[in-house]
């Protein structure tokens, strides 16, 4: 994916896949994108359900349940 958005940019817009906790550990993520330490993560919605429950209904890719 980012070697395509690379080409498609015409290298004006070039993105680093890391691996899990290769900058923060896995669980500090949401934290780090935050104050802009990483610009962005992909993530399970279950780090992120613990620092408010709401996120998790933006998280899960299923979503739409009844009852939280």
């Amino acid at each position: 994916m980012a070697e395509r958005i690379k080409a498609m940019s015409g290298g004006r817009l070039v993105i680093d896949m890391l691996t899990s906790s290769s900058v923060v550990k896995a669980s500090e993520a949401f934290e780090a994108s935050a104050t802009g330490i990483i610009d962005g993560d992909a993530t399970g919605a279950g780090y992120i359900t613990g620092k408010n429950p709401a996120f998790h209904f933006f998280g899960d890719v299923l979503g739409g349940y009844e009852t939280p």
